[in-house]
């Protein structure tokens, strides 16, 4: 999509200045998103949190703001920082433990879900898993195994999976291609429901598969990058 001047919509910025000629935004950035459903998570999952359009040029933009989300009935926080270098993304992941357990103190026995996440795609992808119900770790894992099966000819060096949460296919588990140098969609992967359903049930009966992905996923930061580094 383009902007009213003809430049590509969707550039990246700081919160508060237009990237395209620097006009200060007078609107500030949503940086928490509550669940039950909000304007604000559903801007998310429209993928239009954070847009804005320059009044000055028509440039439209994303501000890479800090967003946190939080589900208090069933306890969850996933916490997006953009642009941070890597002594902050591993301070950040030490921290998340703590803030979790301080925010969720009255949750009683249920431990919460933790996650951080570096991209606003991995941010959208995470929140859209645990409103389905799906455990992430498995949808990684699973990823890992698309990415080492050349059947699947998808390949890790040129693409990047992100779970597809549109309608439809409810007996599929989609996947959006996007090429990783210009992070266009290219295409979709679909694996057979089945496949999560059989990992979730050894899950849930076997504590060998728990040991491996603890093993595969010790921290909060939870993304097949990590495994293919």
């Amino acid at each position: 999509m383009a902007s009213k001047n003809g430049k590509p919509s969707a550039r990246r910025a700081g919160a508060g200045a237009c990237p395209a000629c620097g006009a200060a935004v007078a609107a500030a950035p949503a940086t928490s998103v509550v669940r039950p459903h909000t304007a604000d998570l559903e801007a998310l999952l429209r993928g239009s949190l954070n847009r804005r359009e320059c009044a000055a040029c028509g440039q439209a933009f994303v501000l890479d703001a800090p967003v946190v989300f939080r589900d208090d009935e069933t306890p969850c926080l996933i916490y997006f920082l953009p642009e941070a270098d890597a002594g902050r993304r591993a301070r950040a992941a030490g921290e998340m433990a703590g803030l979790a357990a301080t925010a969720f103190a009255e949750a009683g026995n249920v431990p919460p879900v933790c996650r951080i996440a570096f991209t606003r795609r991995q941010f959208i992808e995470k929140v859209a898993l645990h409103l389905r119900g799906l455990d992430d770790r498995l949808i990684e894992y699973i990823k890992y195994q698309m990415f080492r099966n050349p059947q699947q000819k998808v390949s890790a060096a040129s693409s990047e999976l992100f779970y597809d949460f549109s309608p439809g296919h409810s007996d599929r588990l989609s996947f959006l291609v996007f090429e990783r140098g210009t992070g266009a969609a290219t295409g979709v992967a679909r694996l057979p429901l089945t496949v999560y359903d059989e990992l979730a049930a050894g899950l849930a009966g076997d504590g060998a598969l728990g040991k491996e992905l603890g093993r595969l996923f010790p921290g909060p930061h939870v993304n097949v990058e990590d495994l293919l580094a």
